[in-house]
């Protein structure tokens, strides 16, 4: 992806890798770094939602194949089963139509601009501790020791760590995934699959209301969320027209 900063005034100095680690971006102006961020994490987003997209192809041909018969065959069960294992599908093989139509909903792109601003919004812009040390932009939690950082403010007797991934790709892969498994975020799958079968095409604007539980400040913060999307609307749409 070419650098936007011809056109949005960027520092020439900057590296945006395709993605990889984080840059440094504490000096550069507030604008500045709020457009290498989103220039950075869009081509791990796209990457991902592409990925996801292929395997909602297969589910939709098991699908096809599946209809009418009472069973799915041995090819079929062998596709659908590390898919069903990646999106927290469990039991699936038991009624195999309710599955398909169960990962039909889970198995679908999250919009790129509710996933660049809970980046923004979890990380600090990429500032934060745990953006800069582990690579993970949206505070997700992991339960093994050692598998992450470990959070300051952890209260005795807690358990978790802040979960260290790789590069910027492996954190949103995480994350959508998560949004697009747990039970959390049902709602928001719901919501996504009615849209789709209306023939409407989701974003953020239409999602942000269903996650509420991804932070204990519930409302609060599904407020703060829609507030940054819409004040980073143009500067996306800028961004993703450049794509």
């Amino acid at each position: 992806m070419a650098l936007a900063g011809a056109v949005l005034g960027i520092a020439a100095s900057v590296t945006v890798p395709r993605y990889g680690v984080l840059p440094d971006l504490k000096d550069l102006a507030v604008e500045d770094r709020k457009t290498i961020f989103f220039e950075l994490l869009l081509p791990a987003i796209e990457d991902k939602n592409a990925a996801v997209l292929e395997q909602r192809a297969t589910i939709d041909e098991v699908t096809r194949r599946y209809s009418g018969r009472p069973y799915l065959a041995g090819y079929d069960r062998a596709l659908i089963e590390p898919i069903a294992a990646q999106y927290r599908l469990v039991d699936w093989r038991d009624d195999p139509a309710r599955s398909l139509a169960e990962l039909a909903r889970r198995v679908d792109t999250i919009p790129t601009d509710l996933a660049l601003v809970q980046a923004a919004k979890e990380s600090g812009w990429g500032q934060s501790r745990f953006a800069r040390e582990a690579n993970n932009l949206f505070g997700e939690w992991c339960y093994e020791a050692g598998c992450g950082l470990v959070p300051s403010a952890r209260r005795p007797g807690e358990r978790h760590e802040v979960e260290r991934f790789r590069d910027v790709g492996a954190s949103v892969a995480s994350y959508i995934d998560n949004l697009n498994s747990h039970q959390s975020y049902d709602g928001l799958r719901r919501r996504r699959a009615a849209m789709r079968a209306s023939g409407e095409v989701p974003a953020g604007e239409h999602l942000v209301g269903w996650l509420s539980r991804y932070s204990e400040r519930r409302g609060a913060y599904v407020a703060e969320v829609r507030g940054m999307l819409r004040s980073n609307r143009d500067l996306i749409a800028a961004l993703r027209a450049g794509e």
